[in-house]
Protein backbone atom coordinates (compact mmCIF):
# COMPACT_ATOMS: atom_id res chain seq x y z
CA UNK A 1 0.00 0.00 0.00
CA UNK A 2 2.58 2.29 1.02
CA UNK A 3 4.53 1.66 -2.34
CA UNK A 4 1.45 2.32 -4.81
CA UNK A 5 0.93 5.99 -2.30
CA UNK A 6 4.66 6.54 -3.00
CA UNK A 7 3.98 6.17 -6.77
CA UNK A 8 0.95 7.71 -6.85
CA UNK A 9 2.45 10.71 -5.61
CA UNK A 10 5.45 10.71 -8.13
CA UNK A 11 3.17 10.32 -10.60
CA UNK A 12 1.23 13.53 -9.63
CA UNK A 13 4.21 15.58 -9.33
CA UNK A 14 5.48 14.30 -12.44
CA UNK A 15 2.04 15.59 -14.13
CA UNK A 16 2.31 19.30 -12.23
CA UNK A 17 5.91 19.07 -13.42
CA UNK A 18 4.70 18.65 -17.34
CA UNK A 19 1.71 21.01 -16.97
CA UNK A 20 4.33 24.15 -15.80
CA UNK A 21 7.30 23.34 -18.15
CA UNK A 22 7.44 25.48 -21.14
CA UNK A 23 6.38 24.40 -24.38
CA UNK A 24 9.06 22.57 -26.38
CA UNK A 25 10.88 25.37 -29.39
CA UNK A 26 10.25 23.34 -32.28
CA UNK A 27 5.99 24.21 -30.93
CA UNK A 28 6.60 27.36 -30.14
CA UNK A 29 7.67 28.00 -33.58
CA UNK A 30 5.48 25.78 -35.41
CA UNK A 31 2.50 27.69 -33.74
CA UNK A 32 4.15 31.44 -34.16
CA UNK A 33 4.25 30.25 -38.06
CA UNK A 34 0.74 28.97 -38.10
CA UNK A 35 -0.31 31.64 -36.23
CA UNK A 36 1.42 34.12 -39.27
CA UNK A 37 0.18 32.50 -42.02
CA UNK A 38 -3.25 32.61 -40.26
CA UNK A 39 -3.48 36.09 -40.20
CA UNK A 40 -1.97 36.71 -43.76
CA UNK A 41 -4.90 34.71 -45.01
CA UNK A 42 -7.00 37.09 -43.24
CA UNK A 43 -5.47 40.13 -43.98
CA UNK A 44 -5.52 38.72 -47.68
CA UNK A 45 -9.25 38.60 -47.93
CA UNK A 46 -9.58 41.62 -45.71
CA UNK A 47 -8.00 43.18 -48.76
CA UNK A 48 -10.40 41.38 -51.23
CA UNK A 49 -13.51 42.25 -49.78
CA UNK A 50 -12.15 45.77 -49.57
CA UNK A 51 -11.44 45.62 -53.25
CA UNK A 52 -14.67 44.14 -54.10
CA UNK A 53 -16.71 46.52 -52.03
CA UNK A 54 -14.82 49.54 -54.20
CA UNK A 55 -15.79 48.02 -57.49
CA UNK A 56 -19.65 47.32 -56.97
CA UNK A 57 -19.83 51.19 -55.58
CA UNK A 58 -17.88 52.47 -58.97
CA UNK A 59 -19.94 50.31 -61.06
CA UNK A 60 -23.33 51.54 -58.86
CA UNK A 61 -22.23 55.11 -59.89
CA UNK A 62 -21.72 54.97 -63.41
CA UNK A 63 -24.81 52.92 -63.63
CA UNK A 64 -26.48 55.77 -61.97
CA UNK A 65 -24.57 58.02 -64.08
CA UNK A 66 -26.15 55.85 -67.40
CA UNK A 67 -29.19 56.03 -65.85
CA UNK A 68 -29.40 59.96 -65.58
CA UNK A 69 -27.92 60.63 -69.10
CA UNK A 70 -30.94 58.27 -70.68
CA UNK A 71 -33.58 60.11 -68.47
CA UNK A 72 -34.57 57.20 -66.39
CA UNK A 73 -35.95 58.45 -63.45
CA UNK A 74 -36.38 55.33 -62.02
CA UNK A 75 -33.31 53.66 -62.37
CA UNK A 76 -32.26 56.98 -60.76
CA UNK A 77 -33.72 56.89 -57.58
CA UNK A 78 -33.31 52.98 -56.86
CA UNK A 79 -29.13 53.04 -57.91
CA UNK A 80 -29.03 56.26 -56.11
CA UNK A 81 -31.00 54.69 -53.03
CA UNK A 82 -28.47 51.89 -52.84
CA UNK A 83 -25.45 53.78 -52.85
CA UNK A 84 -26.83 55.04 -49.88
CA UNK A 85 -27.61 52.14 -48.68
CA UNK A 86 -23.47 50.96 -49.07
CA UNK A 87 -21.92 54.09 -47.96
CA UNK A 88 -23.99 53.39 -45.12
CA UNK A 89 -23.47 49.74 -44.55
CA UNK A 90 -20.85 48.11 -46.97
CA UNK A 91 -22.23 44.56 -46.48
CA UNK A 92 -21.18 41.81 -48.47
CA UNK A 93 -23.23 39.47 -49.66
CA UNK A 94 -25.78 42.52 -50.56
CA UNK A 95 -29.39 42.40 -49.29
CA UNK A 96 -32.59 42.08 -51.87
CA UNK A 97 -31.86 45.70 -53.61
CA UNK A 98 -34.65 48.03 -53.44
CA UNK A 99 -36.06 49.10 -56.59
CA UNK A 100 -36.78 46.68 -59.68
CA UNK A 101 -33.67 48.11 -61.85
CA UNK A 102 -32.55 45.82 -64.61
CA UNK A 103 -29.22 47.34 -63.81
CA UNK A 104 -28.58 46.94 -60.13
CA UNK A 105 -30.11 43.77 -60.08
CA UNK A 106 -27.52 42.49 -62.52
CA UNK A 107 -24.75 44.64 -60.58
CA UNK A 108 -25.83 43.22 -57.11
CA UNK A 109 -26.23 39.75 -58.21
CA UNK A 110 -22.76 39.68 -59.82
CA UNK A 111 -21.21 41.11 -56.69
CA UNK A 112 -23.20 38.64 -54.74
CA UNK A 113 -21.40 36.03 -56.53
CA UNK A 114 -18.02 37.05 -56.65
CA UNK A 115 -18.04 37.53 -52.68
CA UNK A 116 -19.42 33.87 -52.39
CA UNK A 117 -16.31 32.85 -54.69
CA UNK A 118 -14.07 34.83 -52.62
CA UNK A 119 -15.65 33.59 -49.02
CA UNK A 120 -15.39 29.62 -50.45
CA UNK A 121 -11.84 30.23 -51.36
CA UNK A 122 -10.69 31.51 -48.25
CA UNK A 123 -12.60 28.88 -46.40
CA UNK A 124 -10.71 26.30 -48.17
CA UNK A 125 -7.21 27.88 -47.65
CA UNK A 126 -7.70 28.03 -43.89
CA UNK A 127 -9.02 24.62 -44.17
CA UNK A 128 -5.81 23.64 -45.62
CA UNK A 129 -3.38 25.24 -43.64
CA UNK A 130 -5.03 24.26 -40.68
CA UNK A 131 -4.60 20.27 -41.89
CA UNK A 132 -1.20 20.76 -42.88
CA UNK A 133 -0.79 22.15 -38.94
CA UNK A 134 -2.64 19.29 -37.66
CA UNK A 135 -0.79 16.92 -39.57
CA UNK A 136 2.51 18.10 -38.69
CA UNK A 137 1.93 18.37 -34.86
CA UNK A 138 0.70 14.32 -35.54
CA UNK A 139 4.00 13.43 -36.90
CA UNK A 140 5.68 15.49 -34.13
CA UNK A 141 4.20 13.21 -31.54
CA UNK A 142 5.19 10.21 -32.91
CA UNK A 143 8.52 11.03 -33.63
CA UNK A 144 8.50 12.25 -29.61
CA UNK A 145 6.94 9.38 -28.68
CA UNK A 146 9.47 7.00 -30.87
CA UNK A 147 12.26 9.40 -29.27
CA UNK A 148 11.10 8.33 -25.55
CA UNK A 149 10.74 12.35 -25.09
CA UNK A 150 7.03 11.65 -23.73
CA UNK A 151 6.91 15.09 -21.73
CA UNK A 152 7.63 16.98 -25.42
CA UNK A 153 5.33 14.66 -27.22
CA UNK A 154 2.35 15.48 -24.55
CA UNK A 155 2.99 18.98 -25.74
CA UNK A 156 2.64 18.43 -28.88
CA UNK A 157 -0.82 16.06 -28.14
CA UNK A 158 -2.15 18.91 -26.75
CA UNK A 159 -1.72 21.42 -29.15
CA UNK A 160 -3.19 18.79 -31.71
CA UNK A 161 -6.10 18.26 -29.61
CA UNK A 162 -6.53 21.76 -29.60
CA UNK A 163 -6.28 22.65 -33.73
CA UNK A 164 -8.57 19.55 -34.65
CA UNK A 165 -11.24 21.18 -32.36
CA UNK A 166 -11.30 24.06 -34.11
CA UNK A 167 -13.59 25.29 -37.00
CA UNK A 168 -11.43 26.96 -39.78
CA UNK A 169 -14.21 26.87 -41.70
CA UNK A 170 -16.22 29.13 -39.56
CA UNK A 171 -12.92 31.47 -38.50
CA UNK A 172 -13.03 32.18 -42.07
CA UNK A 173 -16.45 33.13 -42.66
CA UNK A 174 -16.03 35.64 -39.68
CA UNK A 175 -12.77 36.62 -40.47
CA UNK A 176 -14.17 37.57 -43.99
CA UNK A 177 -17.33 39.35 -42.57
CA UNK A 178 -15.60 41.23 -39.84
CA UNK A 179 -13.35 42.34 -42.81
CA UNK A 180 -16.43 45.01 -43.70
CA UNK A 181 -16.03 48.17 -42.34
CA UNK A 182 -18.35 48.99 -39.59
CA UNK A 183 -20.94 51.95 -40.59
CA UNK A 184 -20.82 55.22 -39.33
CA UNK A 185 -22.78 56.61 -36.47
CA UNK A 186 -25.82 58.76 -38.01
CA UNK A 187 -26.20 61.48 -35.55
CA UNK A 188 -29.10 61.45 -33.61
CA UNK A 189 -29.12 57.36 -33.48
CA UNK A 190 -26.71 55.22 -30.84
CA UNK A 191 -24.88 52.67 -32.46
CA UNK A 192 -24.55 49.43 -30.49
CA UNK A 193 -21.31 48.14 -29.99
CA UNK A 194 -21.66 44.98 -28.00
CA UNK A 195 -24.45 42.94 -25.78
CA UNK A 196 -24.56 40.07 -23.37
CA UNK A 197 -28.27 39.46 -23.59
CA UNK A 198 -27.68 36.01 -26.03
CA UNK A 199 -25.57 32.95 -26.56
CA UNK A 200 -24.32 34.44 -30.00
CA UNK A 201 -23.03 37.89 -28.08
CA UNK A 202 -21.07 35.91 -25.75
CA UNK A 203 -19.84 33.68 -28.65
CA UNK A 204 -18.15 37.07 -30.08
CA UNK A 205 -16.34 37.30 -26.62
CA UNK A 206 -13.82 34.60 -27.03
CA UNK A 207 -10.49 34.93 -27.30
CA UNK A 208 -7.93 32.07 -28.43
CA UNK A 209 -4.37 32.22 -28.37
CA UNK A 210 -2.61 28.84 -28.68
CA UNK A 211 -3.87 25.81 -27.05
CA UNK A 212 -7.42 25.81 -25.67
Amino acid sequence: MKIKKELAALFTAFLALAAGAEDPAALIQGRATFERQTTELRDAAAAAVADLGKKYRAALTSAQESATSAGDFDGVVALKAEIARFDFDPTLPLPAPTGNHAALTRLAGQFNDQHRKLLAKQQGAQEALAKRYQTWLAGQRAELTRQKKLEDAAAFDTEYRAATSASPAGEAAAAVKSAVPVPAAVPGETTLLGSFETPDDLKSLEVRSGPA
